[in-house]
């Protein structure tokens, strides 16, 4: 499977070493630039890829978004027409910024990112899973 990663911190990274590792290819990005990536993607090997966030999710069948959950309206949101989506994030007010309608209850983060990405069909998943347990068990 062509799996495009969004993110490329903990959880991101560490799936995509898993998502390599079970033989898929991938294309990850982030904010900062596919040559920030170099590193990671020379340790994943021949069938991983660092692009710009679009490439992603052009080259993908799925695509994997973990990302501050503050930032997600940077995702330019026609790439993602017709792309399963599976969103990662999780909302928090320190780091994240306050977004009062979260904060009243009135909605949840992955429906604030479908409507973002209304393009996209959104799942959740991978939030409730430690970085480090993904990366020391993720496999098992």
């Amino acid at each position: 499977m062509k799996i495009g990663i969004i993110g490329a911190g903990n959880i991101g990274a560490n799936a995509a070493k898993l998502f390599v590792k079970a033989g898929h290819e991938i294309a990850i990005a982030n904010s900062r630039g596919a040559e920030t990536l170099k590193d990671l993607v020379a340790e994943l090997g021949e069938n991983a890829q660092a692009v710009s966030i679009e490439e992603a999710a052009k080259f993908s069948e799925i695509v994997f978004i973990s990302i501050p959950f503050g930032k997600y309206q940077t995702l330019p949101p026609n790439a993602f027409d017709s792309k399963i989506v599976v969103d990662s994030n999780n909302y928090y007010p320190d780091r994240d910024g306050s977004f009062a309608e979260l904060d009243e209850n009135k909605t949840t983060s992955s429906e604030m990112l479908a409507e973002h990405l209304r393009g996209a069909r959104i799942v959740k998943g991978f939030n409730t899973i430690w970085f480090e347990h993904l990366k020391t068990q993720g496999d098992m």
